[in-house]
């Protein structure tokens, strides 16, 4: 989904000079990756490096069969408006989601560590294109204050926060301002 955003963004604002966001070096949207545990964290960050280099176009393809109808949205745009195969799909989410280049990990309940307030630094200052970061694995940070325009996809792994309808507000409103500002 993140691939299909970015595709998305980068397809209209070459379009409509309306646009008032630079998108030179293009659009990057960033994912951030939510559990409960650090050593749950470090585990889906493995297995998110294990899994991306072997993704081909067999797994795209199930995917977006997915019954769903965001899916669908986004199958028949890669299909069918961009024209790319399943293949050139997941190239490009190898390609975008390069583990040596655009994963983050900041873990724990403080900030002011020097690891995490170096990692915290670099990600207060995402920019919508101009970042290598995509993809960022957190436990206990970055809930509240981050004010960071590309996040824009949350991703829960963390079972027993499910039905929180508070953890759900925060996520919702970290990535209130992208969505206002590209809806």
């Amino acid at each position: 989904m993140s691939l299909y955003r970015q595709s998305v963004m980068e397809h209209y604002s070459a379009k409509d000079s309306k646009l008032q966001l630079n998108f030179e070096n293009g659009f990057k949207p960033v994912v951030l990756v939510k559990s409960a545990k650090v050593a749950d964290s470090n585990k889906d960050l493995e297995e998110f490096k294990k899994y991306l280099p072997a993704i081909n176009g067999e797994d795209i393809e199930k995917i977006l069969n997915i019954d769903d109808k965001r899916i669908k949205k986004a199958k028949k745009w890669f299909t069918e408006t961009k024209k790319y195969s399943y293949n050139n799909i997941a190239d490009a989410i190898k390609r975008e989601f390069n583990p040596d280049v655009t994963i983050r990990q900041i873990n724990g309940e403080k900030a002011n560590d020097t690891k995490n307030s170096q990692i915290l630094s670099e990600l207060n200052n995402l920019d919508l294109n101009e970042n290598n970061v995509r993809i960022i694995f957190a436990v206990k940070m970055l809930n509240e204050g981050w004010d960071v325009l590309c996040l824009y996809d949350i991703v829960r792994l963390d079972e027993e926060n499910k039905a929180e309808t508070k953890t759900i507000t925060s996520d919702i409103q970290l990535i209130g301002r992208g969505c206002r500002y590209n809806p």
